[in-house]
């Protein structure tokens, strides 16, 4: 995890979170795509479907590091 230059509150908490702001998106969405369904909820259905999202969270961040990590390389200025 990147050291943070400024030690403030909202950084460190940005740095200890950021991680799992995809998942935390992915599992928002999936709330409102299934809004409405409590009384049909299958909680096996639910971990299957997040252990997926986890997976699938992981795989996108390490997707955007190794992009970030490239555009590093190159010397290009990142505009993000």
């Amino acid at each position: 995890m990147p050291e943070p230059q400024n030690q403030d509150t909202w950084t460190e908490k940005y740095l200890r979170e950021y991680p799992f702001m995809p998942f935390g998106s992915m599992m928002n969405a999936y709330a409102i795509l299934n809004k409405g369904s409590v009384d049909s909820f299958d909680l096996e259905k639910f971990k299957k479907d997040a252990k997926e999202l986890f997976k699938l969270s992981l795989k996108l961040v390490s997707e955007a590091n190794q992009s970030v990590s490239e555009e590093k390389r190159k010397g290009e200025e990142l505009d993000l």
